[in-house]
């Protein structure tokens, strides 16, 4: 393959692979989860996916980690999910936009993130399959190693909370080579879970190490000035929390060590050239320098600095000298180390001896300590005034423990090997190192702790889960091997689970679990204490109606479960707008007479299993105001310009309740009314809204386009002798007429034409009304003026003939009348 043209997407071509084999490129290459043609290799790694949970909550997110267990100094990967989705990958992943599948976005990697969101609820079990590959930095082939994986993770039955860590850091803070590195932090779990499964990613300087799972890392894999991180994903056995990092912690480099110097001769005369001999170390494996001073009686003679040896001419009897050493690694040195007593001169004293130095323990684990013993003798029979004790741990000198007969257990982890040594001092000599047998560090059990059953309610309600701490002297990661359920003294064969399901037992039941932790070597068992299963109590759920208004029935749907399976009895209150309902006691339905909108019923239900009640459990419904119809109704039949056009707003209609208010809103005006007129112009819209008493508005529009009606024109009058005749056109169909004249209507007729006598003179204005279904116009409408003179009489000539007639009619008139009283006059006294 071309250098350019290196696939650094690790595809492998495994026998048992169910997909094609796909090409792979150094950007990267989505859905080749199981292997390619172009990196075929003999050599193989294991792929690492870190931050998975045990089982997921559904919708849930985690944080996931990739990597390879090789030191390949290049590297790529591609994983499908066959459920949920791929987000949010670090800078050198990325992710296909359906995010299903994540890969490499550069070659030279070797770890990556990715977050995982969780299917659906209902999904059932997802699969992750993972490739990794690992390259030699040089876009060839050579030296590729690949690896798949494939993880099942079965959806959560039950609803559970993700535990999270705080407090992360790498103790100790300050380290140095000789350290084992510690990831210390706070565990914490809402649901009360103890922590199982807690997944550990170290860095080195960046890079993922893969074979450092553990909480710990010894120091045997540490050196001076390498930067460490840990990524922890917490797990409490049922889901995995959200990946911490701690801060970058630098290993410091160890100062160097002199763990053994010892004169040539601690009798020498005073013609002897005394030299020494020394035994050192470096945890960091610096090469080392040495600083030398000899002192006489405790005084540094600095013209014999960095001398190798002591010259016989510097020295006479009964001097007494000693010689000291440090040394230094380039960058710190060692304490000073200081030999035994150099006495100048005959010396007839012989040292003490010890003898039988031997060990405590003889099999030690991690929590043991060790205590070292020995038998004392001298010669001279001087008494034994200083001794002097050092540890040693696979086959070097352990300064911290310098003087201490007891080794406490917090100094030794499994797998080092330890002796003791010991010398004695009887005033003039010190003895030589006297070791004890060696003895080997063995791995200790892991432990469960605070192991408990765990419920809720310790009811059928709930399931039972197995709370406990797995923890490990010897810092081991502790993996749950066997859990066994005991029901009522049997074994609950095929339950093999942290969490037992409710369905599985019964009231009164008596549960036990035995729980198998194995820390990778050896096994420990621990037995729960027992549980019984109470009675669960009813519960209790409303379920209001959809849509229910004052005009339905209120009949809410109780429903009562019991776990146990126990006969019910339900007792029901209502409460009205916060009151109690006396009348109400026990129904079941609120019938619609008795609601009306905005109120605010409350039901209230307690269940009795005849042994527990229920919690009190209330549901409340405001009933809901129905919104009024607003409906607009055209009085007028016909639009027409200039005319007043009636609508009406009283076929509107409010089905639970009443309408209080009508407002007509148009163009430049507003009114409040239950009806309306308008005069036209070409085109309206009219606006009405109607309220009801609770304030609930509806509204509807009603658009008026108008056209020219019909009209009274061609208004004619004739005037004659005080007499008026008027006459007019009109161009629509027959109809009536209002004749109004100086504004006074003085006629209604059905014909275009009108006579009228006017009582005075003078000028008469006549106004021609039409009158349509009831409905006066007033652009049809026409006016005309006119003046009206009185009619010309002439005075009578007065006529002789007749003149006569009445001369001689008032004659027979006066004799008419005077003639009775002669007639009486005439007649006999």
């Amino acid at each position: 393959m071309r250098k350019h043209g290196f696939a650094i997407l690790l595809v492998f071509l495994l026998t048992s692979a169910v997909f094609a084999p796909v090409d792979g490129y150094k950007t990267g290459k989505y859905n080749s989860s199981s292997g390619c043609g172009c990196h075929t290799s003999s050599n193989t790694l294991t792929a690492t996916l870190t931050g998975t949970p045990v089982e997921y909550n559904p919708g849930s997110t985690y944080s996931l980690s990739i990597g390879i267990t090789t030191s390949h100094s290049s590297g790529g990967f591609s994983m499908v999910a066959s459920d949920g989705t791929f987000s949010n990958p670090s800078a050198d992943a990325k992710v296909n936009s359906q995010g299903t599948s994540v890969t490499h976005s550069t070659w030279t990697s070797t770890s990556w993130s990715v977050d995982w969101t969780a299917p659906s609820t209902g999904t059932g079990t997802a699969t992750l399959s993972l490739a990794v590959l690992g390259g030699n930095g040089q876009q060839n082939t050579g030296g590729d190693a690949v690896g798949t994986a494939s993880y099942s993770i079965p959806e959560s039955t039950t609803a559970n909370t993700a535990p999270t860590i705080t407090g992360l850091s790498i103790t100790p803070q300050l380290p140095v080579t000789s350290d084992t590195l510690v990831a210390s932090y706070t565990f914490n779990d809402a649901d009360g879970d103890q922590e199982s499964g807690t997944t550990y990613a170290w860095k080195l300087n960046g890079s993922l190490v893969p074979s450092l799972t553990a909480s710990t890392v010894d120091f045997s894999q540490t050196a001076k000035h390498q930067s460490w991180t840990v990524e922890v994903t917490p797990s409490d056995g049922i889901d995995t929390g959200q990946i911490a990092t701690s801060s970058t912690t630098t290993i410091a480099n160890t100062p160097p060590s002199i763990t053994q110097l010892d004169a040539s001769d601690l009798s020498p005369s005073d013609s002897t050239d005394i030299t020494y001999s020394l035994v050192s170390s470096d945890a960091d494996d610096d090469p080392l320098m040495f600083e030398i001073q000899w002192m006489l009686d405790g005084t540094v003679v600095s013209e014999l600095n960095n001398a190798t040896s002591l010259p016989s001419v510097a020295t006479r009897d009964g001097d007494v000298w000693q010689v000291r050493v440090r040394a230094h690694d380039g960058e710190a040195f060692s304490p000073w180390t200081t030999s035994d007593a150099i006495n100048i001169g005959p010396s007839a004293n012989n040292p003490p001896v010890a003898t039988n130095v031997l060990l405590s323990v003889t099999n030690p684990v991690t929590t043991d300590a060790i205590t070292m013993s020995w038998d004392e003798s001298d010669t001279d029979g001087d008494s034994i005034s200083q001794r002097s004790t050092r540890w040693v741990r696979d086959g070097l000198v352990y300064e911290p423990a310098n003087e201490l007969v007891t080794l406490p257990s917090t100094m030794t982890q499994k797998g080092e090997s330890w002796s003791g040594e010991v010398r004695l001092f009887d005033g003039t000599s010190w003895s030589a190192w006297e070791p004890s047998p060696s003895v080997y560090v063995s791995n200790s059990a892991p432990n469960a702790t605070n192991l408990s059953l765990f419920s809720p309610s310790s009811t059928v309600a709930h399931d039972l889960e197995i709370h406990f701490e797995g923890t490990d002297d010897d810092g081991d990661s502790t993996q749950v091997t066997s859990i066994v359920w005991l029901q009522n003294g049997e074994v609950m064969e095929g339950q093999d689970q942290l969490r037992l399901n409710k369905s599985l037992f019964t009231k009164g039941d008596v549960v036990v679990a035995n729980l198998i932790l194995s820390d990778g070597e050896v096994t420990s068992s621990a037995t729960t204490a027992g549980i019984t299963i109470l009675n669960a109590p009813p519960v209790v759920s409303i379920q209001w109606p959809e849509n229910v208004t004052s005009l339905d029935d209120l009949t809410p749907l109780v429903i009562v479960t019991d776990a146990d399976q126990d006969q019910t009895t339900v007792t029901k209150t209502w409460y009205k707008n916060g009151f109690r309902d006396g009348n109400m006691d026990g129904e079941s339905t609120v019938s619609s007479d008795r609601t009306e909108p905005e109120q605010i019923w409350t039901l209230a239900v307690v269940a009795s299993d005849g042994t527990e009640n229920s919690t009190l459990t209330e549901g409340a419904i405001t009933i809901p105001n129905i919104i009024p119809q607003a409906i607009i109704r055209a009085v007028s039949q016909n639009a027409w310009n200039g005319e007043l056009f009636a609508v009406t707003g009283t076929d509107s209609v409010d089905l639970d309740g009443r309408i209080v208010e009508y407002i007509w809103s148009w163009q430049g005006g507003q009114i409040v009314g239950p009806s309306f007129e308008i005069i036209l112009d070409t085109y309206a819209e009219v606006t009405l809204t109607v309220r009801d008493e609770y304030g609930a508005e509806h509204q509807t529009s009603l658009e008026i386009n108008a056209e020219n009606g019909p009209k009274v024109t061609n208004a004619e009058i004739l005037v004659e002798e005080g007499k008026v005749d008027l006459s007019w056109d009109w161009n629509g169909e027959p109809i009536q007429f209002n004749v109004w004249r100086n504004g006074n209507q003085i006629a209604t007729v059905n014909t275009t034409e009108y006579h009228d006598e006017p009582p005075l003179s003078g000028l008469a204005v006549y106004y021609i009304q039409p009158v349509v279904d009831d409905r006066i116009l007033i652009a049809g409408a026409s006016s005309t003026t006119a003046t009206v003179e009185a009619p010309v009489i002439e005075a009578p000539q007065a006529s002789q003939a007749a003149g006569t007639w009445v001369g001689i009619l008032f004659i027979f008139a006066g004799i008419a009348i005077s003639a009775p009283q002669y007639l009486r006059r005439g007649e006999p006294q």
